[in-house]
């Protein structure tokens, strides 16, 4: 599914990674089931590819589900491009 709305995080990337790396239970689980001990590492390797799509450092990706019962109108996109936090893959 394609992302519709896209939020710049370069300035923040840092402090999601010392974030992320707070949720012991979530590393636990996740070298227990996966050998996935670089969790932090792989959000950056999305983030920087999401942010390439637009030029920009790194980016989180959103998609607003269409359908029945969610909104028609793309909700997400339009808030974040109210308050110029967005780029579009429109």
């Amino acid at each position: 599914m394609r992302p519709t709305a896209y939020v710049d995080i370069s300035e923040v990337i840092d402090r999601k990674v010392e974030m992320l790396a707070c949720h012991a239970s979530q590393r636990e689980w996740l070298r227990a089931h996966h050998g996935m001990d670089a969790y932090t590492e792989a959000m950056k390797r999305n983030s920087a590819m999401r942010g390439k799509e637009h030029g920009i450092a790194f980016a989180e990706a959103f998609v607003q589900h269409r359908g029945l019962p969610n909104p028609q109108s793309d909700i997400l996109k339009n808030l974040l491009e109210a308050n110029k936090f967005y780029g579009t893959s429109d």
